[in-house]
């Protein structure tokens, strides 16, 4: 993968031809190591001097307390007919063009809203992350379009009720959050359908109007210019000020890119520094990026766990490298069996302070179960 180089810590670029190269008649000079121990010598023991500059270097920036479980809400939505495009609450005949479907569509959002606040409290949730803000009208993968500014663009007859939907949440005490993606979504005129560009500026196909030119680099090329932190920090400031957001599922981490002498597509994860630059300017909130993480960049941002297909626990060796790293963890796909088995995991990492996500917008099944996961991780953090 190649690395990002940047010259702005608000911006990320990639050089085409991917690392750096030894050119003709030069030299390049790495200086390494060799360490010899007993093979039952721990590696940490074994590297604490090494152990102690990565944390010199990554020196831990998230400061998230609360560790209570989160509420996972998914509106009821989809691709509905012309006068419920969005197919809100699964009312094909609800139409939100006309004044008395836009105040059935709002009575829908709040007693929806009332009854997620109240499973969220019977949870003893720190808040919520609301999945699919703008509908969920476009087709994977961008279904989640993760960005609370295309709202009034995506879905308009929701603009407005959004105002008063998050408010409830706030005032019964609720942490709000949303979910976001590095990348800017702009309509496919050939496609005609809506689209996720790559991660790079692309100011023509830019339905914002965002303008980076205080950040872009002059004479470097649209598709070399990646300005996600930016315009992560962008997204993040207009869901804080507006909803009172601080929790963020991160959709989708990554941006694709051109690398090689062929300029071949090639889709990587962001790496720690651009999370690091977006934590520094919103120390307050919580990034949750969906794919894991390399160990440096739990200093800065939350990992999605998601089992099977993940571990159910932040990782051993991230813990020794990062003490106060900490996981998010959606359970609730588990099979009881698959639960079962990994719930000795979710329990030691409960206890270790990792958080769990719930469904938060109806009384499910899991949620009595992961209630008694931090039950009994309590009373283990007491016994030892």
């Amino acid at each position: 993968m190649a690395r990002p180089w940047s010259t702005f810590e608000s911006e990320c670029q990639f050089h085409p031809h991917g690392l750096p190269r030894i050119p003709p008649g030069k030299r390049l000079t790495l200086e390494f190591t060799f360490r010899f121990a007993a093979a039952n010598v721990p590696a940490d023991r074994l590297l604490a001097d090494v152990y102690r500059k990565f944390r010199e270097f990554h020196q831990p920036r998230l400061v998230w307390k609360d560790r209570r479980p989160i509420g996972a809400i998914f509106l009821p939505t989809g691709k509905g007919p012309a006068n419920n495009p969005r197919n809100w609450f699964k009312k094909q005949e609800l139409d939100v063009k006309t004044p008395a479907g836009k105040a059935e569509l709002r009575k829908l959002f709040m007693e929806f809203a009332d009854r997620c606040v109240k499973e969220l409290k019977r949870m003893n949730a720190q808040g919520m992350i609301v999945w699919d803000l703008e509908g969920g009208e476009n087709p994977h993968p961008i279904t989640y379009i993760g960005d609370p500014r295309m709202v009034k663009i995506l879905a308009p007859e929701a603009d407005a009720i959004y105002d008063e939907f998050f408010k409830k949440f706030r005032d019964a005490g609720l942490r709000t959050g949303c979910t976001l993606r590095p990348t800017q979504v702009y309509y496919n005129k050939e496609k005609k359908q809506w689209s996720h560009g790559t991660g790079s500026h692309g100011p023509e196909r830019n339905p914002l109007k965002d303008n980076y030119d205080k950040i872009w680099p002059k004479g470097e090329p649209w598709w070399r210019f990646y300005p996600v932190a930016e315009r992560l920090c962008r997204k993040i400031a207009y869901a804080k000020k507006r909803w009172g957001c601080t929790i963020f599922y991160v959709d989708t981490n990554g941006i694709h890119r051109q690398v090689g002498e062929a300029q071949q597509f090639k889709w990587a994860l962001l790496e720690s520094h651009v999370w690091r630059s977006i934590i520094r300017r919103h120390p307050d909130v919580l990034l949750i990026p969906e794919f894991a993480p390399a160990p440096a960049q739990y200093a800065y941002v939350s990992c999605y766990l998601q089992p099977p297909y993940s571990s159910a626990r932040t990782r051993p060796h991230v813990k020794k490298l990062l003490p106060a790293a900490f996981s998010v963890s959606y359970v609730v796909n588990l099979s009881n069996n698959d639960f079962l088995k990994r719930r000795a995991e979710l329990v030691e990492g409960v206890r270790q302070g990792d958080s769990l996500f719930f469904r938060g917008w109806f009384h499910d099944g899991y949620n009595d179960k992961i209630k008694r996961i931090y039950t009994d991780a309590a009373r283990k953090k007491r016994a030892k």
